[in-house]
């Protein structure tokens, strides 16, 4: 079943956490980006989110589509994104498949969901150059824990 993040407005699928060791494969020319020269979001960057409900999040940004590797995932999930601007405030909007839901507002995918972009913006606990942990392949290096900050940002 697939999972809707509200910080982000994203969603991702909603599996059991496995356990054991975590192991993770990087790109090892990923540099961190400073937020003087990035805005947010950009094509090309991999963003880390947190907030109390859903804890760490992580999304890949392409320039039309988005990933998410959300806490407890075992793949990440493709949506789809545009930023909209509506009385004079820009709006990050995205679209997930309709079998997808939000654990904490119950709520199921399928319609593009709009959120402020500062708001979404002000969620951000850092940014990375690149597709960092290569979530638009459909994989994640591991199983996110919901309060375990990814060592590499």
């Amino acid at each position: 079943m697939l999972v809707l993040g509200r910080s982000v407005g994203l969603i991702a699928l909603c599996l059991a956490a496995c356990g054991g060791r975590e192991t993770t494969k990087f790109n090892p020319t990923v540099h961190q980006i400073s937020e003087e020269r990035l805005a947010y979001p950009s094509s090309g960057a991999t963003y880390l989110h947190w907030d109390k409900g859903h804890g760490y999040q992580v999304t890949y940004y392409s320039e039309k589509h988005v990933w998410l590797w959300y806490p407890g995932n075992r793949a990440a999930l493709r949506g789809d994104w545009v930023q909209e601007l509506v009385a004079g405030e820009y709006y990050l909007c995205f679209t997930y498949p309709h079998s997808s839901y939000n654990p904490v507002t119950g709520d199921v995918g399928g319609q593009k969901e709009c959120q402020l972009q500062t708001v979404l913006g002000g969620a951000l606990e850092g940014a990375l150059a690149g597709d960092v942990y290569n979530l638009s392949s459909g994989r994640v290096p591991y199983v996110l824990r919901r309060n375990k900050r990814p060592a590499e940002f």
